[in-house]
């Protein structure tokens, strides 16, 4: 299950570009592609690196006119669907690295 301290990363075998400004993507395993707009393309380029939910939240409400309610809403469901579509994956790596701070 996502919430705000599910750490993301691209998936690797992505292969993207930037086209007009916004990011086109193309699975290299499926053959598939998709776009996105001015602020998935935003998000995308944050994902270079992992990066928690909140975060993701954080760095879109410094740099759009977001709420942070709509903000908590609408990342987490966006970034679940781009899971679900294997563009990223939850970065156990991280998630390993907080457990050993126990």
């Amino acid at each position: 299950m996502l919430n705000l301290q599910t750490s993301v990363i691209r998936h690797d075998r992505i292969v993207s570009t930037l086209v007009d400004n916004e990011v086109v993507m193309l699975d290299s395993d499926s053959g598939s592609y998709r776009a996105l707009n001015a602020v998935g393309t935003y998000i995308w380029e944050l994902l270079k690196e992992s990066r928690n939910v909140r975060e993701i939240c954080d760095a879109v409400m410094e740099e759009f006119d977001v709420e942070k309610a709509i903000c908590e809403k609408e990342i987490p469901e966006f970034v679940e669907k781009l899971i679900s579509e294997n563009l990223l994956v939850m970065n156990p790596d991280k998630f390993f690295d907080l457990k050993k701070e126990w």
